[in-house]
Formats: structure tokens, sequence, C-alpha cells
């Protein structure tokens, strides 16, 4: 028998999705890169300490070879609400959160994109295969950064929801 998985998604929503498409003028040149980024919060249930949400925040926009916008644009956001069993120590607990939610959502998100701009007149996009551990210390080491910048610190414990 299987052991109860000690971290489980509970429920997840679009707050945002928005897909543009513009085909390339009669003399303008496609689309040869693509823009990416991708970001998110986390926060900590006010009474339940074993529960959090995650947003997550992925944005992309396919460029020519001059830069220029070209095919599609996607804004997005994800919202995810998890649980996370008692036992696991709060320092695990915190990485379990974002790079378990980070992959959880962007798998999600990622279909979710692909399914709906399938129909587009440029083909379905297709959100690049991600590390959601190295997208998680990237994100974190960028924050850190920020703050060192500012002269503050960081917040090393995510905010109550």
């Amino acid at each position: 028998m299987t052991p109860p998985a000690n971290f489980q998604l509970e429920e997840f929503f679009l707050s945002k999705l928005h897909l543009d498409y513009r085909p390339p003028e009669k003399d303008e040149k496609p689309t040869t890169q693509v823009n990416f980024g991708i970001d998110y919060t986390v926060g900590v249930h006010n009474v339940d300490k074993n529960r959090f949400r995650m947003n997550l925040t992925v944005n992309a926009k396919e460029l020519n070879e001059e830069s220029a916008p070209v095919g599609l644009t996607v804004e997005s956001e994800i919202v995810g609400f998890f649980s996370l069993d008692s036992t696991i120590p709060e320092g695990e607990r915190q990485i379990r959160a974002r790079v378990n939610g980070v992959s959880i959502l962007y798998g999600i998100l990622r279909g979710i994109v692909a399914s709906s701009t399938g129909v587009f007149e440029g083909g379905k996009f297709s959100m690049p295969s991600i590390n959601a551990m190295d997208v998680v210390n990237t994100i974190e080491k960028n924050r850190i950064e920020r703050h060192k910048n500012k002269g503050s610190q960081p917040k090393t414990k995510a905010s109550a929801i």
C-alpha cells in the first residue's frame, strides 16, 4: 500500500490568462526567440500552518530577430492551495512548498496554455520544460540580492493568508 502524500494540491484556479496572437506582417520576419519570465509568491494560512497558497506568474512573448513582438504573447497567473504533512520540519516545509508548488502549478498552466493556443493561427505554444528547484533557487537568490541592494532583510517565512 502506498503511503499518503505529504504534499497535496487541494485546489487551483486561473486568476489571469491573456493570450494574444499577432501574425507576422507580409515582409516581417517570423518568431525566432521567446522572452520568458516566471515568478511566485507564497502565503501561509493564518490558522493552519500546514496549509499555504502559491500564486505563480508566467509571462512569455515571441519576438522576431529584431526583437520586435510577433507571434504569441502570454500573460498568466495560476493560484494553488496546498497542504503539507505536519511532520515536515519548518525549513524543509518552506523548500517543499516552493519547489513542489512551482512544479505542480507550472505543469497545470503549461497544459492549459498548450491546449488554448492550439487553435491559434500560429499553432500550439509549448512553454519550456523547467527544473523547479533551479527556478526556486534563482528567484530566491534574486530576492536576497534585491533586499541587499535596498539595505533590508528578505522575508525568510511566507506571509500569512
